[in-house]
């Protein structure tokens, strides 16, 4: 009976454990995007992607449409996109 109920402790752990880590790195990774999108529509492509990089995200795939930028973002175990242009991104 003991090693049933460390049995169940040690998995329920694992799953707090890892949901914490995936609400974490989805936090991360859409302030990367904003962050990254907000550096673009200012700056163009290039600022978005170094911006990205510098908060520890791999850049999917970033496009100007017209005067905005989309940028998509994943970090860790999650992934986040945000578009960012004048008049807070229209």
């Amino acid at each position: 009976m003991l090693l049933l109920t460390l049995s169940v402790v040690v998995i329920a752990t694992g799953v707090v454990f890892v949901m914490g880590r995936v609400l974490l790195d989805r936090s991360a990774a859409q302030a990367a995007a904003d962050a990254a999108a907000l550096a673009g529509a200012a700056e163009g492509v290039d600022a978005a992607r170094a911006i990205a990089r510098s908060n520890g995200a791999t850049v999917v795939a970033v496009r100007r449409e017209g005067s905005h930028v989309v940028i998509e973002v994943t970090l860790g175990w999650a992934s986040a996109w945000a578009r960012a242009g004048p008049n807070g991104g229209g």
